[in-house]
């Protein structure tokens, strides 16, 4: 029986490369709404990885996230592409179930996976709009534990952003960083696989 008893993944930035489409979506609201651009450092410092709602709070819009995801984000999306190490290891760690755990809304986020094709692959998706705060508050991870029936003391998280790292620590999970220091950081999605052999023979 594994040890383990889930993996979880935050999607932007470990499953998917979706940075770009994310800017230009954003920047298209500061465009539109506060008439001012968004240069892509300002964005990586100060919005990658946060919840939208969030997002569009601090800079004082009250926009709709559904029809945000479904008409503005939708001239983007076609942009993301999954990583080349993404399915390979999704495959490798077949026998484990797997749960999605990302600030993207729900619309867009299930959008991503199934165009990517790797939607199939995980037990449960739970995005930021069906729990009350996003990562870094760890209720996302509660509720993907509560759907996986597995304490989340025996699962991995794996995320690119410290957003990732704070949540899971916060809920009890073994962190793995891509690219972000964790309990294991790796530089690419395919070294994951030899982690979870690592955390299996402890």
């Amino acid at each position: 029986m594994n040890k383990l008893g889930a993996i979880l993944f935050d999607m932007d930035g470990v499953l998917v490369n979706s940075i770009d489409s994310w800017h230009q979506a954003l920047r298209e609201v500061f465009n539109r709404h506060l008439n001012r651009d968004l240069d892509k450092e300002e964005f990586v410092r100060d919005f990658w990885g946060r919840d939208l709602k969030d997002i569009f709070s601090e800079i004082g819009l009250n926009l709709e996230i559904g029809p945000f995801c479904n008409n503005l984000y939708e001239a983007y999306a076609d942009a993301v592409r999954i990583f080349p190490d993404t399915k390979a290891c999704l495959e490798r760690l077949n026998s484990y179930p797997k749960a999605v755990i990302t600030n993207t809304p729900e619309s867009c986020a299930r959008r991503i996976l199934q165009t990517g094709g790797i939607e199939g692959h995980f037990e449960a998706i739970v995005t930021s709009d069906q729990v009350k705060h996003g990562k870094p508050d760890p209720a996302i991870i509660y509720e993907a534990c509560r759907i996986l029936a597995v304490d989340p003391a025996m699962t991995l998280l794996v995320g690119d952003h410290e957003f990732d790292m704070q949540a899971g620590r916060a809920a009890g999970c073994t962190v793995v960083g891509i690219g972000v220091e964790g309990d294991y950081t790796l530089e690419r999605l395919e070294g994951l696989p030899d982690i979870v052999i690592t955390e299996e023979t402890r």
